[in-house]
């Protein structure tokens, strides 16, 4: 607490103590329309559009139906002593909770119900009125440090910190559905998951601390590279997340993909990216069936569209694939 805060404590006029709580209903759909009590509730205008309720010991209008706030002209020490008893320790008592939700979601192996109970009780930085922003600012300040990042690393998952964190974000890189997207985002966390990273699941409520952390965004750079180190990250994979992991791996303007078994053939096989392995031919076309004991010479049939134009792309530059 700071020493102006402390100072109004202890002053007569004010006459109030520095108690402040925060209710939050768990496993609930997202709710913004917090309001503040005053160990009695407040006309239901006063909203905080919080995704809690607020009490505190604050000083209010002469009517009792609103908290003294400042007109940017002047401040009492009333005003003064509501504004500390926000910044300073309601922020602090939001910390309290986003302690408790952590901790009791790691305790109860972090189900799903769970983990997001931590991301929805976070504020909403579009719809939080401007008498609140400072809270807001100051909650993101602290919980931006601390492990608030779940990850499925590990047989119950972890929470880690935003320098630990990778984030899984295909967004920005597939012209493609959402639906696709997500089936090449899986694979790729699980590769990730293989290889011992802390791979966080972009989450729909977490999209602020997701840009205020600034968390290392994975590439297919980096992927192509850290799975040829590590083979078995891939190569146990069912056969559409091998074809969805290759989807996401060639958006690398460079495809290298040299020693990546991960070249689908006509039927259930692959074989690797080699320059001196067999030929392998890009043809779409009914007239595959009829090269009889050829069909593994002839890229998988079922590709989606936009791979095969890669390929395609690929095999007019390629010794190996024609």
């Amino acid at each position: 607490m700071s020493v102006e805060l402390g100072t109004l404590a202890s002053d007569k006029e004010v006459a109030c103590l520095p108690y402040v709580g925060v209710a939050y209903k768990k496993s609930s759909t997202a709710c913004h329309t917090g309001r503040v009590f005053n160990f009695l509730p407040l006309p239901a205008s006063c909203k905080t559009y919080l995704p809690v309720h607020v009490n505190g010991n604050f000083a209010l209008s002469q009517n009792r139906r609103h908290l003294k706030l400042s007109d940017g002209r002047s401040a009492d020490k009333f005003i003064k002593w509501n504004k500390g008893l926000i910044e300073e320790v309601l922020s602090e008592s939001y910390m309290t909770l986003v302690d408790h939700l952590i901790e009791n979601s790691h305790k109860n192996k972090n189900t799903d119900e769970l983990i997001n109970d931590v991301y929805k009780c976070l504020p909403n930085l579009d719809i939080t009125e401007e008498i609140w922003q400072t809270l807001v600012d100051r909650i993101y300040l602290k919980v931006i440090e601390k492990a608030v990042f779940y990850s499925d690393l590990g047989q119950n998952g972890r929470w880690v910190t935003k320098n630990k964190a990778i984030a899984c974000d295909v967004d920005g890189l597939l012209n493609s559905s959402s639906e696709q997207r997500q089936i090449i985002k899986t694979p790729v966390k699980d590769v990730l998951l293989n290889l011992n990273k802390p791979v966080v699941e972009v989450r729909q409520h977490m999209m602020v601390l997701v840009n205020k952390g600034n968390l290392r965004q994975i590439t297919p750079c980096e992927l192509v590279t850290m799975v040829r180190n590590s083979p078995l990250s891939y190569l146990n994979l069912q056969r559409k997340n091998k074809v969805a992991l290759l989807n996401y791996l060639i958006c690398d303007p460079r495809k290298e993909f040299q020693g990546l078994e991960l070249l689908p053939l006509h039927g259930i096989q692959f074989t690797t990216f080699h320059e001196k392995a067999e030929k392998v031919f890009v043809h779409r076309s009914e007239e595959v069936k009829l090269f009889l004991g050829e069909k593994q010479r002839f890229i998988s049939q079922d590709l989606p569209d936009e791979l095969f134009k890669d390929l395609r792309s690929m095999a007019l530059k390629s010794k190996h694939i024609k």
